[in-house]
């Protein structure tokens, strides 16, 4: 006996119409060769990965995919018996297995005896059977959470319950009790490895010990002018990384139950015109059993003012507000776009970049928005005007030499200079609190970064390297450190490094597109721009807001919607 196969799909698709002959039809031509053809059903997922054994009377198998074929020859007159088999234990064949097959006496010829088999198979799954079983004092009223690995789902379970996952498919699973109180401890491993069968379902049982919870009442006390009628968030993070937040009045008391062990208190949703007496965030030890209590003290005062940009593009103005939120009033309302406000160190005036001649230009005004003047007048983008810490002079970005350079003009507009002078992109011009000297970004060297030089552009230094660029460079007001905004993966955030261009750190941390960083007066705190990610190719026509963050990256309440480009006023 001779046995050949063929995995072609050609040869496969040819035994079609022989196949719907059914099962062992030898009619036809007398044959002295047994043709078997394998067909498998249901997903692909749930086939047998490593494909069947096919063999006939006993002799040694041959292996086959999920469709297949086999061709025995020279096969001697009788009954014999062909078998499939290695099938999973979610398949299995359709009719006959083994399948007989008769050749008669004396019946010789070129056709074959066709045979097939059917392997139907079902998903591929188990099920799993969670209990958990808890003890001791102060237990979770709330349960805890299954999750299963892989994205496999969860669901919530009682202290002392259970919960069964159907549909589980076949092979390890690692099941996790999560969300179990500080207090409490899951005896032996957590997340745990479980072998799922096919069609049995696998008993897990988290057994869970409790102590003695202690508890932390925050009480806040806010002083001064200008509350937050709002009042606060509070949220403390465990040693695992989840957090609990509870609301709270500007003069009043919050209460966290079942708590052992460090913890991080920080107050949030704070009007940036508030600060916090002690560090915010902060760790609180609490001990078994027993109370902690921590009072917040919030000072408030007089909101300090804040330009922006309102709306967004073609029809974009210069508006203000206070730092609550309060006090909001538009000072240009020009159809054109109105943008880049920058205040004068007095804090009289703004400058301000305006299309509303058809061209990027600079402009200043009065605080109150009277009093619009026109400085530059050249037929190339003027913008991102910036200026000196004296009042007399203004540095900005422009195209007027046919590559965007930085630029420094007196405040009334004339004699405008030339400071750089590169292939590069250079723009974005910052002046350092003592006048010495300008940060800028540039694309020079091949990559993206911050740089400084002199009030009179010499003496050019590089300080961040980075291929997704960095830009708007922001000094503090004492001249220590410099903010900006950097690319990262599919966003920007804002960092912080010395004025040497050392401790880079960021500051930033789930603040979609965070952009043009401002220091408030103070140094305390930095106001930014946002704009959601979530809206395709037109993100900056979507709802961009401003946020304010204290130097340590805590958020204060976002302050306005459709808003972009804060600067503090002096």
């Amino acid at each position: 006996m001779r046995v050949s196969t063929d995995h072609s799909l050609a040869a496969f698709l040819g035994l079609a119409a022989t196949l719907i002959m059914g099962c062992g039809d030898s009619t036809g031509p007398t044959a002295t060769a047994i043709h078997a053809v394998v067909f498998t059903s249901g997903a692909t997922i749930d086939r047998d990965p490593d494909g069947y054994t096919l063999s006939i009377d006993g002799e040694p198998p041959h292996v086959l995919d999920a469709f297949d074929e086999a061709t025995f020859t020279d096969i001697r007159p009788g009954t014999h018996l062909l078998h499939l088999g290695g099938t999973a234990s979610n398949c299995f064949v359709v009719g006959e297995n083994p399948r007989p097959v008769d050749i008669a006496v004396g019946q010789r010829g070129s056709a074959s005896i066709t045979v097939s088999f059917v392997v139907q198979c079902v998903p591929n799954t188990g099920s799993i059977h969670v209990s958990a079983a808890t003890s001791g004092p102060d237990q979770d009223a709330d349960g805890y959470t299954v999750i299963l690995s892989d994205g496999l789902g969860g669901a919530t379970i009682p202290t002392n319950g259970t919960r069964d996952f159907a549909n589980v498919p076949r092979g390890q699973v690692a099941v996790a009790l999560t969300d179990v109180a500080a207090n409490c401890a899951v005896d032996g491993a957590n997340p745990r490895a479980v072998d799922v069968p096919f069609a049995v379902s696998v008993a897990v049982t988290f057994t869970v010990q409790c102590t003695s919870a202690g508890s932390l009442q925050v009480t806040t006390t806010t002083t001064g002018t200008f509350l937050d009628p709002n009042g606060y968030e509070l949220e403390i993070r465990g040693e695992g990384g989840s957090a609990t937040r509870r609301s709270v009045s500007t003069n009043g008391t919050a209460t966290f139950s079942g708590l052992l062990g460090d913890y991080v208190l920080t107050l949030l949703e704070i009007m940036p015109n508030c600060d916090v007496a002690m560090p915010n965030s902060r760790v609180v030890a609490i001990n078994p059993g027993a109370g902690t209590a921590v009072n917040l003290d919030i000072t408030c005062g007089a909101p300090r003012e804040i330009a922006y940009v309102s709306v967004a593009g073609a029809n974009a103005d210069i508006s203000i507000m206070g730092s609550n939120a309060t006090g909001v009033r538009r000072i240009t309302a020009h159809p054109s776009s109105d943008s880049d406000p920058a205040w004068s160190p007095n804090g009289s005036r703004l400058a301000f970049t305006s299309e509303r001649d058809g061209n990027r230009e600079i402009y200043v005004m009065n605080a109150d928005g009277t009093n619009q003047v026109r400085l530059t007048n050249i037929q190339a983008p003027d913008f991102r005007p910036a200026w000196s810490p004296d009042g007399t002079r203004i540095a900005f970005a422009s195209t007027r030499d046919g590559n965007t350079e930085i630029y420094v003009m007196n405040a009334d507009g004339s004699n405008p200079v030339r400071l750089t002078s590169d292939v590069a992109y250079d723009a974005d011009p910052a002046w350092s609190p003592d006048g010495n000297r300008i940060a800028f970004s540039s694309d020079r060297e091949g990559t993206g970064g911050i740089w400084v030089m002199n009030a009179n552009g010499s003496g050019l230094t590089r300080l961040t390297t980075n291929p997704r660029r960095d830009t708007q460079p922001a000094w503090s007001p004492d001249g220590s450190r410099i903010a900006f905004s950097r690319g990262t993966n599919n966003d920007t955030d804002i960092f912080i490094m010395n004025a040497d261009g050392s401790g880079v750190a960021q500051l930033t941390h789930g603040i979609e597109n965070a952009a043009d960083p401002a220091w408030s007066p103070d140094g305390r705190k930095i106001a930014l721009g946002s704009v959601p990610k979530d809206c395709g190719w037109y993100e900056y026509y979507c709802d961009p807001y401003i946020v304010v963050v204290s130097t340590d990256g805590i958020p204060y309440s976002s302050l306005m919607t459709f808003a972009s480009n804060p600067a503090w006023r002096p």
